[in-house]
């Protein structure tokens, strides 16, 4: 059986916003938890995260806002409210996938910060840094060098020694199905 227990902050907005306050609560929660058998009596109940169902005043009922629509199922159902991106079967989302934060209730600051909670609660692969990277001679507009550096120390290293040059990252797509024979 589950339930959804509330619970009412009040905080300085200038000091913090309410996912910070969500992410405190569920480190706080996570260590409390950690102690053997806190919760023996109680049945060693699963304790999910903490989430920031609204940041508006509760209904006269004392009960949180209604639901965003971003919480209702569909494609974009993240399973995360606040959070719009499509989920495969196993419930992770592709790290090519888009990912959007709910512009209807806001709940995080930006897509980024709604792509970065993916990742934390492991629903998302952090996306992979390039491995490849080339000189770029910005004002001859083509590459300084042919050489092609998969460590980028060295690539700065070197570019330091020219002027005008940059160092570029490439994307590199390990998808066996769009690769191409040059001829």
């Amino acid at each position: 059986m589950k339930t959804q227990l509330m619970l009412t902050v009040e905080y300085n907005p200038v000091v913090t916003d309410p996912e910070s306050l969500a992410t405190a609560l569920d480190r706080l929660l996570t260590t409390a938890c950690s102690t053997p058998g806190i919760l023996d009596e109680y049945g060693n109940p699963a304790i999910g995260e903490v989430l920031v169902v609204s940041a508006s005043e509760p209904d006269q009922d004392n009960r949180p806002a209604a639901p965003c629509e971003c919480e209702a199922p569909g494609f974009y159902d993240s399973g995360v409210p606040g959070i719009l991106a499509h989920r495969d079967d196993a419930g992770q989302v592709a790290p090519e996938s888009g990912v959007e934060r709910c512009d209807l209730c806001r709940r995080y600051p930006s897509d980024t910060a709604a792509r970065a909670r993916l990742v934390e609660l492991g629903m998302m692969p952090q996306a992979a840094p390039p491995s490849r990277y080339v000189l770029y001679d910005f004002d001859a507009d083509e590459l300084a060098t042919t050489t092609v550096y998969t460590d980028h120390g060295q690539a700065v290293d070197d570019a330091s020694g020219l002027d005008n040059v940059i160092v570029v990252a490439l994307p590199i797509h390990s998808h066996s199905d769009h690769t191409q024979e040059i001829p």
